[in-house]
């Protein structure tokens, strides 16, 4: 067990002061006896045998994109992870590989597939019919829990003397989507240790979307619902970047009967309320009476592989002191089966407001890493670098670069790092120096021309290139191809105009700068009622946006009914249950009809200043409009039909604010259809003011302004362009009028001279 000052000391560093108090149960030895028992019962045949289950994943799905993968050259290379959760015991796994080689391929080219840096299994490239199939076993001992990784290498040769390492005719071809694992596996008992809540809630997941579940004694007060918001924020943090389907379920008050009502794809559930209603869930684990709220860990009784979270507390305060505490992540939880929290202290409100500050939407900086990218090097020749998704809020706004790279010695001079927005080069930064170099803030600018309104691509894409090609027999080597690229690496935006129409597409953004209040401030999740499927999306809602803006958002109102007056407001249940003026907001008389605003153009009137950028930057920052805004021009259309099944989200700015709406016929088909909508293809969908689609598919239908043509109008010309076209004319102006100010000048100060003069002489 830590000590107390050092664990003070630890939390001193987060900006709160947590105090634990932990028990030991069981003791260390104990502990080790009860693991190795727990490892003897998942291998026994009977716990072999139950809950045994087959898992199948395309490389296409573990990889995220692509249906082929081509490997070039000499050395071509295919990396991907397999998840191996904690919770499950691996049995027999098949790796099938499918695809196409060039028929230039001579005898000894092969594939060699390494296995967390081992090779495992070698296939001759040599085919014939040029086509593939390989079905590798893979050494189940050599597995580890979390994510094991795979790399594929094509060896490569179409010649035996003087070849080219990077001929065209060098390549391999894998098939995603007809490639990957199949895997037989068995449910896996974990020790029940705070400690292990990482191996509870594990990101390495079988699962598309794992499903958790939150359960109260009985319909949740105010102050269960808030803290339930709080716990599936926690539950999010641990699992990372997998998406996590949250349900509300009511829990019998006898612990065995819980196992007969637990959802059978789930492995955890947690279980909240009052010292008195969890007493059989406690038994056995030595906690005696408390004053203190209590958080612990159990095996689910009838089930060790399933684990249950218990939150026991005698009021609704003291529970949300514990779902705070939960939601915190980093938090160094005991190597114990429980503990009570004794003090909780957040930093105030208004110190996370200095920190938190952020720029203004049209302008400010913001590093790589606001953007999940994180430190990387790329070595080797084909490498397509880092791919990132920004969105630009403003229209006649131009973005700049400022990389931040080191590049190592004894490339070619030919080498480059291109910048690339939305498909178009920007500019090349030049690796030109034999001996290495290193470049802080290399600036490159996006103009406005090259930016869309929305979502927009930013490339960095690595041209490294040997001293020799090889050729000829000439020895190449790419061993010191290397570039840096760091997450310091930051975006500054320059002028434009705030883009005012609220978009869907702001729920898919990453990283904090679309966080407009520190940890959530100023956002509300506002249910229409406190069914268990509506709490159910409204948990499964918070805990992804948790993912989104990769932090806990603590500050953000979460209960059933109004809240309080927010800028951002999110109102989750049937249509039916929605307050009249929200739901006319939106849509109109749901599932019969749904209204649509289809737009058709958008135009401004545009004014340019040519010359003056420092005139129309100073207007800017002293918040004084240069540019009219953007105008939408939309077709009002009613569509009519059976949408009974659909769910549908849907959002616009009402007096400032900015209300956002997810609804469905019935609460059920409204948990449905925000589990769908979580998945990582259909997230990234969400855009413009209204987005409807059926549960369990994987195409939403929406309408977006990123699909109609713009259209700008005005004056064009200035001070500027005549300059530039006229310039000793214009020169000959300018010192005409300085003749002409001097002239003036003077001619006043001389008549000043002569009246102050003559006064001192009467």
């Amino acid at each position: 067990m830590p000590s107390m000052p050092a664990m003070t000391k630890y939390l001193a560093l987060l900006g709160l002061t947590l105090q634990l108090a932990a028990v030991a149960i069981p003791g260390h030895a104990e502990e080790a006896a009860l693991e190795t028992s727990l490892a003897e019962a998942a291998s026994s045949p009977a716990s072999a045998q139950a809950g045994a289950k087959e898992f199948n994943f395309s490389l296409a799905k573990l990889i995220g994109s692509g249906r082929i993968s081509t490997l070039k050259g000499e050395s071509g290379q295919l990396g991907f992870s397999l998840p191996v959760p904690p919770t499950w015991q691996a049995k027999d796994v098949e790796l099938r590989l499918r695809g196409t080689v060039s028929s230039s391929l001579i005898a000894g080219s092969q594939l060699v597939v390494y296995l967390n840096g081992e090779a495992i299994q070698q296939y001759p490239l040599q085919q014939e019919g040029n086509r593939y199939d390989f079905t590798l076993k893979v050494p189940v001992e050599k597995l580890k829990s979390g994510f094991n990784d795979f790399q594929l290498q094509a060896n490569q040769h179409y010649t035996e003397a003087c070849e080219f390492p990077h001929a065209p005719q060098l390549w391999t071809q894998v098939n995603l989507e007809q490639s990957g694992f199949k895997i037989n596996a068995t449910p896996k008992p974990v020790v029940s240790s705070l400690s292990r809540l990482s191996e509870i809630f594990s990101k390495a997941n079988w699962h598309d979307r794992p499903a958790v579940s939150i359960m109260t004694a009985a319909k949740p007060t105010p102050d269960e619902v808030a803290a339930m918001g709080l716990l599936a924020q926690g539950v999010a943090g641990f699992y990372d970047f997998v998406p996590v389907r949250i349900s509300h379920d009511v829990y019998p008050l006898e612990a065995h009967n819980l196992l007969g009502q637990f959802p059978a794809d789930s492995r955890t559930a947690v279980v909240m309320g009052s010292f008195a209603n969890l007493g059989s869930y406690l038994q056995g684990l030595n906690i005696g009476k408390q004053d203190k709220p209590v958080i612990a860990v159990r095996a689910m009784p009838g089930d060790p592989t399933r684990q249950l979270v218990i939150l026991a507390a005698n009021n609704g305060k003291d529970l949300k002191k514990l779902a705070t505490a939960f939601a915190l992540r980093g938090l160094p939880w005991p190597d114990h089966a429980w503990t009570s929290i004794d003090k909780l202290k957040m930093p105030p409100a208004r110190s996370l407001e200095k920190r938190f500050d952020l720029p203004l939407a049209s302008s400010g900086a913001f590093p790589l890493r606001a953007l999940g990218y994180k430190t990387t090097t790329y070595s080797g020749q084909d490498n397509d670098g880092p791919v990132l998704r920004v969105w630009n809020n403003s229209w006649q706004g131009r973005m700049q670069v400022r990389v931040h790279l080191t590049y190592a010695s004894g490339m070619s001079p030919q080498s480059s790092l291109n910048i690339i927005s939305n498909g178009v080069m920007q500019g090349a930064i030049p690796l030109n120096n034999p001996r290495g170099g290193i470049y802080e803030n290399y600036a490159v600018t996006i103009p406005a021309g090259s930016l869309n309104p929305g979502w927009n691509t930013l490339q960095f894409k690595p041209v490294l290139v040997p001293v020799s090609n090889g050729g000829k027999c000439q020895p190449s080597y790419d061993g010191n191809l290397a570039l840096t690229v760091y997450e310091d690496t930051t975006l500054q935006k320059f002028g434009g105009d705030e883009l005012r129409e609220p978009d869907l597409a702001l729920l898919s953004g990453t990283g904090s700068i679309y966080t407009e209040g520190p940890l959530g401030k100023g956002i509300a999740i506002q249910m229409t009622d406190d069914n268990s499927d509506t709490l159910s999306s409204g948990l499964t809602l918070v805990a992804k946006l948790t993912q989104v803006f990769r932090r806990p958002l603590m500050n953000v109102w979460f209960g059933v009914g109004p809240a309080p007056e927010m800028k951002h407001q999110y109102w989750i249940g049937s249509y039916k249950q929605l307050p009249r003026d929200v739901a006319s907001l939106v849509v109109t008389d749901f599932p019969s009809r749904i209204a649509v605003e289809v737009p058709i153009i958008q135009s401004a009137t545009v004014e340019v200043r040519e010359g003056n950028e420092w005139l129309r930057s100073t207007l800017e920052n002293m918040g004084i409009r240069n540019t009219p805004p953007a105008k939408y021009t939309s077709a009002e259309i009613a569509l009519s039909g059976q949408f009974n099944k659909y769910s549908f989200a849907a959002t616009k700015e009402i007096d400032g604010n900015v209300v956002t709406v997810l609804s469905a016929n019935s609460p059920a088909i409204l948990k449905q259809g925000v589990a769908t909508l979580i998945g990582y293809g259909q997230w990234a969908q969400l855009k413009g003011r209204l987005a409807f689609w059926e549960p369990g598919s994987e195409k939403l239908s929406s309408v977006s302004y990123d699909d109609t043509p713009f259209s700008a109008y005005g004056l064009r010309g200035g001070l500027g362009i005549w300059v530039s076209q006229y310039p000793w004319l214009a020169l000959f102006s300018l010192l005409l009028i300085i003749g002409f100010i001097i002239f003036v000048t003077r001619r006043a100060l001389a008549a000043y001279k002569v009246r102050n003069h003559a006064g001192h002489q009467e």
